[in-house]
C-alpha cells in the first residue's frame, strides 16, 4: 500500500516538473517561474505616480496656505431650484423652470449643511425639575393584569368564546371564495 502511494506521489511530482521542461513548438517551456511571479513593473510606476502626486499635493496646500487671507475667502457656490404643484397637487422641483406654470424659484446654498448646523438647536433635555407627569397616573394607565378576578372569569370566557366563533365564521367566509 505506501509503495503505491509513493510511486503516485514521484509520478505527481514528475509530471509538474515534466511542465517546466517540456517544450512548446516554438521552444520555450509550457510553463516558467516567470509566470508566478508578480508584473513589479506597473506595481513600481504605480508606488512612483502615488509618490508625485503627494508631493505635488503637499506643495500646492503649502503654496494656498501662504497666499490664503481671511478676508477673501471665496463664497460658497449657489443653486437655484424651480418648485410647483402638478395638476395631481404634487410638488414638483428642477433645475429648470417649466414652460406650461409659473414656478418659485429658491436659491440653495453650497453652505447648507453648515447653515444647519448653526441654526439648530439641541432639545432641551427632561430633568426632574421640569417633568410635570404624574407618576401614580403614569402607572395606573401602564398596568398590565396578571390575574383576574373570580367574578370576571366567567365574562372573560364568554369573551373568548364569542371570539372564537367570530374567527370561525371568518374562517367559513374565506372558504366560500
Amino acid at each position: 500500500m505506501s509503495l503505491a502511494i509513493k510511486t503516485f506521489c514521484v509520478i505527481l511530482i514528475l509530471g509538474c516538473a515534466g511542465l517546466f521542461i517540456i517544450k512548446k513548438p516554438d521552444g520555450t517551456p509550457i510553463l516558467s517561474t516567470k509566470e508566478f511571479l508578480p508584473d513589479i513593473t506597473a506595481i513600481t510606476s504605480d508606488v512612483k505616480k502615488f509618490i508625485s502626486d503627494a508631493k505635488n499635493a503637499t506643495a500646492s496646500i503649502g503654496s494656498s496656505a501662504e497666499k490664503h487671507d481671511e478676508k477673501s475667502e471665496a463664497k460658497p457656490p449657489q443653486s437655484t431650484v424651480y418648485r410647483w404643484k402638478d395638476t395631481n397637487g404634487q410638488w414638483q422641483f428642477s433645475d429648470k423652470p417649466p414652460a406650461n406654470q409659473t414656478a418659485e424659484a429658491m436659491n440653495i446654498s453650497g453652505n447648507l449643511n453648515k447653515d444647519l448646523v448653526a441654526t439648530y438647536e439641541p432639545p432641551e433635555e427632561l430633568t426632574t425639575e421640569n417633568d410635570t407627569t404624574n407618576d401614580d397616573a403614569a402607572q395606573t394607565e401602564s398596568v398590565i393584569p396578571m390575574t383576574v378576578s373570580p367574578d370576571e372569569v366567567s365574562k372573560l370566557m364568554k369573551d373568548v368564546n364569542n371570539i372564537q366563533k367570530l374567527m370561525d365564521d371568518h374562517g367559513d367566509k374565506l372558504k366560500q371564495y
